[in-house]
């Protein structure tokens, strides 16, 4: 038995939310894994450095 894991890290999540049209490149990415039951997996830190890489934009 196969299993379609893919580990998501906060640049793709950044990158994500940031352009979240339907022509941006990580909007249809994240549709196909969606479209073919992946399973998504992140780093433990995920939701730390997705703050820290917010926090440097917003301090600019």
């Amino acid at each position: 038995m196969t299993s379609n894991i893919v580990c998501i890290d906060a640049s793709f999540i950044v990158r994500y939310l940031s352009q979240n049209d339907e022509n941006s490149i990580y909007y249809q990415k994240w549709q196909k894994l969606q479209q073919n039951n992946y399973s998504l997996i992140a780093p433990t830190l995920i939701m730390y450095e997705i703050a820290k890489v917010v926090n440097f934009f917003l301090s600019q």
